[in-house]
């Protein structure tokens, strides 16, 4: 019995956070293997975009220690005392000790792309154990996904690749008999949150409501973190290598910390129109700006 969906954005915040709680959620995952959706679809899209995000990530630390510039204070100004001068000697030992700690740390950063490119690093590992026999689907699922995709049915969007929406109804088909269902993701496609709670999307809410014997209880979470432990309070089945309360709510305000980053960032565009720069909105379910222009353009002509 499966019922707990983790989507793949979740498990690619292992590559891109620094909070060394957060590790210990490996071995939870591992703990409650047979009670987790892994399809074949999220497996590839982990492994597919691993490398770029922990790419992203390292390159953000690396450029903020490079930014770190000497200072050289004007010694001339002094008369007798020499503590403008010890000051510029200490700035130009620090800087000198940054320049080694750059080049140690860019080593460090190709070093550690290697082992995630050739997956020996030990989320890899982690997840190569994780994610073994991993479900594929089946053409009536991929068919069933293809159609969903085509009506424009969440989760997903119309011009993205078949694979959220495969991936879903695998997770309708293995979560039919589960009185205590668990979504976990930041992919918007899903739910609607406010606040400190998240709401799964009604369309799926129903879907997963009709497809089960019963009405399953369903619970729907932006953090792995909050999930988890909220697995672990209202399921028979126990976690024993949960991190403490204290590191969950660590974890939980990190994980959420960054979706709101993802999701509040403004989501405008600028046009030059009739000589002019213009600024466009782009709304949710347009996956850049050039289809929404391409849309606007179709509605135009269809309204002449």
């Amino acid at each position: 019995m499966k019922k707990i969906f983790i989507d793949a954005n979740i498990y690619l915040n292992f590559f891109d956070s620094n909070k060394p709680e957060l590790k210990k959620l490996l071995a939870s995952l591992l703990e409650i293997k047979n009670s987790l959706f892994i399809g074949s679809q999220i497996v590839n899209e982990v492994n597919r975009n691993k490398l770029e995000v922990a790419h992203r990530s390292l390159r953000n630390h690396f450029n903020n220690l490079s930014k770190i510039t000497p200072i050289n204070l004007p010694e001339h100004l002094e008369r007798e005392s020499k503590s403008l001068q010890n000051w510029n000697s200490q700035s130009k030992k620090i800087h000198e000790k940054n320049k080694k700690l750059q080049k140690e740390l860019e080593d460090i950063i190709h070093k550690t792309l290697e082992e995630i490119m050739c997956s020996l690093d030990k989320v890899s590992h982690t997840f190569s154990l994780l994610f073994e026999g991993a479900l594929e689907a089946s053409e009536h699922e991929i068919q069933a996904g293809r159609y969903r995709r085509e009506v424009g049915n969440p989760p997903g969007k119309p011009n993205d690749p078949l694979g959220d929406q495969v991936s879903w109804e695998q997770f309708k088909n293995c979560s039919s008999d589960s009185e205590n269902i668990w979504i976990i993701t930041k992919d918007r496609d899903y739910y609607t949150a406010f606040k400190d709670r998240s709401y799964l999307n009604s369309f799926l809410y129903d879907e997963l409501v009709k497809a089960n014997i019963g009405t399953p209880s369903i619970f729907c979470f932006e953090s792995l973190a909050e999930g988890l432990g909220d697995f672990n309070k209202n399921s028979l089945e126990k976690i024993d290598k949960l991190p403490t309360e204290e590191e969950l709510k660590i974890i939980t305000e990190e994980e959420l910390s960054d979706s709101e980053t993802q999701t509040e960032a403004p989501n405008f565009f600028s046009i030059v129109e009739q000589g002019k720069l213009k600024y466009m909105y782009l709304p949710s379910g347009f996956n850049s700006p050039n289809h929404y222009i391409q849309y606007l353009k179709a509605f135009d002509s269809e309204e002449l």
